[in-house]
């Protein structure tokens, strides 16, 4: 899968973008690469997951994913980053304390494009940090790691907001 997307990606770089395999996440995009200097380049971490089984917020990979998004953020305060998370998965339906209709993750794809009211985005992403704050620290994850996302949820809501505008979903990939 990995192999794959890393073709497709290369076939389609435009001449001021170049890819970099494993140095972020497995495939990271950079925009700007050829004549920008780096604090004005744009990257795109591509976490790639070809899962057999369908996939929500309280699944280990994305809280992994969401995790290791907010450590990057935390050690390179100054980069202009963004995160897909890129798998063939399809979206789940979360459980209890969940109340919205849709999917967490479809609820947060509707905010990263703009698709819900401004008047309702901060309920929204209150409902958000809400669920992710009772979730648990996926095994194997380290600490440092886990505490970068900790940070975001006890923090401002903008810090949250702003993780999220930054944050793909690519399910279904």
């Amino acid at each position: 899968y990995q192999v794959d997307v890393s073709i497709y990606n290369w076939l389609r770089l435009h001449d001021h973008e170049r890819l970099e395999l494993e140095s972020g996440e497995d495939i990271d995009l950079i925009r700007n690469a050829a004549d920008a200097p780096e604090d004005e380049q744009e990257r795109t971490l591509q976490q790639l997951k070809d899962l057999g089984h369908s996939i929500t917020l309280r699944s280990e990979e994305a809280r992994e994913a969401i995790a290791n998004f907010c450590h990057h953020r935390s050690i390179h305060p100054n980069d202009n980053l963004r995160f897909r998370f890129l798998t063939t998965a399809a979206v789940g339906k979360e459980r209890a304390p969940w109340a919205d209709l849709k999917p967490c993750i479809e609820v947060w794809e509707d905010l990263r494009t703009d698709q819900i009211p401004e008047e309702e985005r901060a309920e929204k992403l209150q409902a958000l940090r809400s669920f992710l704050k009772d979730l648990t620290k996926p095994d194997g994850l380290s600490e440092e790691v886990w505490a970068s996302l900790q940070q975001v949820l006890n923090g401002q809501l903008s810090e949250l907001e702003t993780v999220v505008d930054r944050f793909e979903w690519a399910t279904g990939s």
